[in-house]
């Protein structure tokens, strides 16, 4: 489970280093680079659709989506039917069933299993939404694979240690404009903006208190391997 390190290397796990922070985001550019390449062919994007021949002849390039057809039916099989929560015996869980029905629990499971089949791993965050100046309430969301990363220890157990959610900012022309980084503890989160990915130099950081007690993301894995199957890895069947 996630990206496994040394604890005694990890130092202060609620509060890491930027030095800590920047080879974990130097590493996981490499799995990047994998899961961009299973979107593409999740939308039918495939390499044959740009790759040239030898003599520069032409060639005609037929697509046929198997990965977009495993995943949908994968989806469908699991999902078609909602799952449904049960408690035990002499349990009562309508406060629990009740939020589920309000975060639409439905169609972040779908989501969840999207994202599963897709890319062999899937994560979600947990948080709360303010509705006013003293109330709030639990949400859910699926977080692309793409963007975070969860480190754990190196143990047996591979307890989270903390998580890092990162995308892209804009400028108002539409131009890139270095990154948003999140770094969730079980203590808070913490807010840093980067000109990279890596981080190499970053405005003061944001921190916002966590009252879940334990790292807000959690990360699901299809197998230990991370896929569905292992034909959305080659590009031999295309």
């Amino acid at each position: 489970m996630g990206f496994p390190i040394d604890r005694e290397l990890a130092g202060d796990v609620n509060n890491p280093s930027l030095k800590l922070l920047d080879f974990i985001l130097r590493k996981q550019a490499h799995n990047k680079k994998r899961f961009d390449k299973l979107d593409r062919y999740y939308n039918g994007k495939h390499d044959v659709l740009t790759r040239k021949l030898s003599n520069n002849s032409k060639a005609n390039k037929v697509v046929i989506n198997h990965a977009k057809y495993v995943t949908d039916m994968a989806v469908g099989f699991v999902t078609g039917k909602p799952f449904s929560y049960t408690a035990a015996p002499g349990k009562n869980i309508k406060a629990i069933q009740d939020s589920f029905d309000e975060m639409d629990i439905i169609s972040h499971d779908t989501e969840l299993e999207k994202d599963l089949s897709v890319f062999g791993v899937a994560y979600e965050l947990l948080y709360l939404k303010a509705i006013d100046d003293k109330n709030t309430e639990e949400r859910i969301e699926s977080i692309d694979p793409r963007g975070v990363v969860l480190v754990t220890d190196d143990s047996v157990e591979k307890n989270p240690l903390f998580g890092i959610h990162y995308q892209k900012k804009f400028d108002l022309n539409g131009r890139e404009n270095g990154y948003l980084i999140k770094v969730y503890t079980a203590k808070g989160d913490r807010t840093v903006s980067g000109l990279r990915m890596v981080i190499t130099n970053v405005a003061k950081p944001k921190y916002k208190q966590n009252y879940f007690d334990g790292v807000p993301i959690i990360e699901y894995r299809n197998n230990e391997v991370k896929k569905l199957v292992n034909l959305l890895d080659h590009d031999s069947i295309y």
